[in-house]
């Protein structure tokens, strides 16, 4: 369901059309540092057979740091 025209004043939802690619597959790598060029990782899909295989492959990174807080303190968000 996606939000139609007229969500703003009834909240209506309609049905979405077709998607415009397909989810093959979702790499999770855990990495002590930044790493840029993940397609070029070696257990990566792209790096695979199959991968290559493909017409084309939408890479998207997405990093997130993993940080320890000391004992009673709280993280903000801002």
């Amino acid at each position: 369901m996606i939000r139609g025209q007229t969500y703003l004043k009834n909240s209506a939802k309609i049905m979405g059309g077709n998607p415009l690619l397909k989810l093959i597959a979702v790499d999770w790598f855990k990495v002590d540092k930044a790493t840029d060029k993940i397609a070029l990782h070696p257990k990566s899909l792209a790096q695979s057979d199959a991968g290559k295989n493909l017409p084309f492959i939408l890479v998207i990174n997405l990093e997130d740091q993993d940080r320890e807080l000391p004992i009673g303190s709280k993280q903000s968000y801002i």
